[in-house]
Order: structure tokens, then sequence, then C-alpha cells
């Protein structure tokens, strides 16, 4: 057998397990699809299923200390579990008054949000290497995200957005508050050099070559 990575963590996985890799094949977008913003943007925005691993509540915790409005959008999760932690969410969450919950919707129907919206929470426990964020940066959007999966490989800290180790409510707190400083023009040029759809095919006919001269 012979593995793909989508992220740098993933390929090292691989050569800790001395699993055969054919190299890190990251995830791309059209950018072309994302039209950037600059101007106009506020409150925080959160797209993921409104389940527990997602970190939901911490986020509508982590918008009342920073006293700005966050926007939430996702469906819920199927599970039991996830039904209750749901109906928790509309009974003491989706009901404050800086809360903006929109449930599920299409990924064009997204784009509007991530290009009005002024910082992208992924407050995960664990992550691949997520479209959301890529998404959201195409627009000029800064992401404040867990440091989980392939979030480093394509958030350079200070830069595009912010990576942070833990779950301490108030270092998520001044981590944004830095996020809000971030030049958008920096978000958008990531995802132009580093994550577009002709880069992930490139990144997997290189993957193959390898493959077929094993």
């Amino acid at each position: 057998f012979y593995f793909t990575n989508i992220s740098s963590k993933n390929n090292k996985f691989c050569a800790l397990n001395r699993l055969q890799s054919l190299g890190i094949t990251p995830n791309g977008i059209d950018q072309n699809l994302y039209k950037f913003n600059q101007s106009g943007r506020d409150g925080l925005l959160l797209v993921a299923r409104m389940v527990n691993n997602k970190r939901i509540k911490e986020a509508i915790e982590i918008a009342g200390k920073l006293d700005t409005t966050i926007t939430l959008i996702g469906s819920k999760g199927s599970y039991k579990d996830d039904l209750q932690y749901h109906n928790e969410l509309e009974n003491k969450y989706f009901n404050r008054n800086y809360v903006n919950y929109i449930g599920y919707l299409n990924k064009d129907k997204i784009i509007p949000y991530y290009q009005k919206a002024k910082v992208l929470l992924y407050p995960s426990n664990s992550e691949g290497l997520p479209m959301g964020i890529l998404e959201a940066m195409a627009t000029g959007l800064p992401v404040v995200a867990s440091n989980v999966g392939g979030v480093p490989d394509i958030i350079t800290d200070g830069v595009d957005g912010y990576i942070v180790d833990g779950f301490s409510i108030d270092n998520w707190v001044e981590k944004i508050k830095s996020a809000f400083e971030v030049d958008s023009k920096n978000c958008r040029l990531k995802i132009e050099n580093k994550f577009t759809i002709e880069r992930m095919a490139d990144a997997y006919e290189k993957a193959y070559a390898i493959f077929i001269n094993k």
C-alpha cells in the first residue's frame, strides 16, 4: 500500500509508522469562486456542524467576552448525543442577543458570510485540512483555529491568522483581538500561492507518477 497525505501531520504519521508515502497532496479550491473583500467586515463567523467536537458553546462564550456578534452556519448532527447537544444550544445559547444561528446553507450561499465577517473561528478538537478555512481565506477572511490536523499547513501565525494551542477562552479572546488586525490581502495570497485546484492537481499527478514508477 502507498499513501497520499493531505497534511504534513499525516505525512509524519506515515514516516513514524513505516508506511509508504507518495508525498503531500493538499486540498485546493477554485479561488475564482470566492470574491475578495477587504472593507466593511464585522463580527465573528463559525461554519461547522453543530456538534460538541466543534466547540460551538465555547465559540459563543468567546463572542460574548469580546462583546461582538457571532454568526453560526451548519446543520445539527444525526446521533442521539448530537441532537441533545443541539437542543441545549437552542435552549441556552442561540437565543442570546449577539448570536445569529442560520442553520444549514449550500456552499455558494455561505460565500457572502465569508465576505462580511471579521474573523472565522475554527475551534475544533480535530480536523483534516479544512476546506472551510481555505474558502474563508480566499475571500480575505482571517482565521483563528485550533492547532490540529493540517491547520498549521494553512495558517502562518500572525500573518494570515492565528493558531491556538489548547482551549483557554481568554487565550482565544486575545488571539482573535490580534486577528482583527490581520491584513486581508495576506489571506488571499496564501490561497493563490499554495491551495488552488491547479496546485492540488499537480500534487496528485506527481504522487501517481511516483506510484507508477515504484
